[in-house]
């Protein structure tokens, strides 16, 4: 009964969400990945939106959360009441809500391949006609109910690509070996982009300081650089600028004014690897928001390419969740990473406390337990990394404590009532 009486729900929200994108019938760009989404996301937009009357999906990528973004309509609680509410609140949309814009851009998540937390029920919401396929690691294997292994993730979020019209583009990370046979499968033209292989558009440079990064790639035989000041970007997040280049090039924008735009928008995210100031005088490399194996050994790599004479390198890591049969194996390949790129390591968790063995870390098995020995070991120069997952480690807890200014606690992922809510059930946990 629960079950239909929830399927009812998405179906009528469903409709409230395509009733209202009939009234624009906007290009739908989909982009979709195991990390990154969210950053492509915001640079995709507010790069056309230099040219274009664009709207994007700002918080929502969700079989719920893309509909609310679509109607507008704003949830702070998930009681009873307020998904009634929503509904209200959706015709209401419907009915008097003209908003307009000509694009749409889509963050597009998925934790199973099973309905509704899979790819198929997304694209019952939008039915993009470009589409952009990041990466695909283990994060959420757990969930799936294919064989266990990073190939089923990868057909799962290539549903996308394969719904694309013929007159559409698809842009696919060629550096991932799970999506070398999808593009069989895919009708619209297809761009590679990679920061290995000769492909339609390839990394050829990047150089990372705290003064900031430096980006340059080959399009169609001419060489294009990007310049970051004060922002520390790991060479795997090329994916974002790639596809960005490539969509507004599609979109009939010329590429001298799409780097401009590119350099001009983008953005750190809150816990994607914003630089804090930490306590005597220390760095802090903000990756609080999630963790998985390849963008945190991605993060610990930068962090190694940071270290001089002058400074200590220290990475702070979480567990890494939702890994399923992954668990141990990419753990234990993060250790061996971790060991290689930092001076001082420390973990918080179960999981890293189970699987590192290696007698240089320092074990916690919660964010609090670890919050007064950081502070008495960091020291003028130290680079912090902080990075793990969202779902119960929240180390954000620990960052808040160690800032030189507390008004940067605005900066930090996941400022909201609902998780101030989760981190107090951690404390209570913690301290019972």
């Amino acid at each position: 009964m629960k079950t239909k009486i929830i399927n009812l729900y998405l179906l009528l929200l469903r409709g409230l969400a395509k009733s209202q994108l009939a009234k624009n019938k906007p290009l739908i760009i989909g982009i979709t990945g195991s990390a990154g989404k969210s950053s492509c996301t915001q640079l995709v937009a507010s790069t056309l939106s230099e040219n274009f009357n664009v709207k994007y999906t700002k918080k929502g990528n969700s079989e719920t959360g893309i509909p609310f973004e679509i109607l507008n309509i704003p949830v702070k609680n998930y009681s009873a009441l307020d998904w009634l509410l929503i509904l209200f609140k959706g015709f209401y949309q419907v009915i008097f809500n003209w908003e307009t814009y000509s694009i749409l851009v889509v963050e597009m998540g998925i934790d199973s391949d099973q309905a509704p937390k899979n790819m198929t029920t997304l694209l019952k919401i939008v039915s993009p006609d470009i589409g952009v396929l990041l990466n695909a690691n283990s994060v959420h294997l757990g969930n799936f109910k294919g064989p266990k292994e990073v190939q089923t993730i990868a057909n799962e979020k290539a549903k996308l690509l394969f719904d694309l019209p013929k007159n559409g583009l698809a842009i696919i990370n060629a550096d991932q070996p799970e999506f070398k046979l999808l593009n069989k499968k895919i009708k619209a033209k297809i761009k590679n982009f990679s920061i290995k292989k000769n492909t339609d558009i390839k990394l050829i440079n990047h150089k990372v300081s705290l003064d900031g990064t430096f980006f340059e790639f080959i399009y169609k035989d001419i060489s294009y650089k990007l310049n970051f000041k004060n922002k520390l970007i790991f060479k795997e997040a090329f994916g974002s600028f790639a596809a960005t280049f490539l969509i507004a090039d599609f979109l009939g924008i010329k590429p001298h004014q799409i780097i401009k735009d590119i350099e001009k928008n983008f953005k750190v995210l809150p816990g994607r690897g914003i630089i804090l100031q930490g306590i005597n005088n220390s760095i802090i490399i903000d990756s609080s928001y999630n963790s998985s194996l390849e963008p945190t050994s991605a993060s610990l790599r930068l962090l190694h390419e940071l270290k001089n004479k002058n400074n200590r390198t220290i990475a702070l890591l979480g567990d890494m969740r939702e890994l399923g049969q992954m668990a141990k194996k990419d753990h234990q390949r993060l250790e061996k990473i971790a060991l290689k790129s930092a001076d001082l390591i420390y973990t918080v968790g179960p999981l890293t406390n189970k699987y590192f063995a290696n007698s240089r870390i320092r074990k916690y098995i919660n964010p609090f337990s670890i919050i007064e020995d950081l502070k008495n070991e960091l020291k003028k120069g130290d680079i912090l990394l902080v990075k793990g997952s969202q779902n119960t480690i929240l180390l954000e807890l620990v960052i808040k404590e160690i800032l030189k200014n507390n008004s940067d606690v605005k900066l930090l992922c996941r400022q909201t009532p609902y998780w101030d809510q989760q981190r107090d059930k951690i404390k209570k946990e913690a301290i019972s």
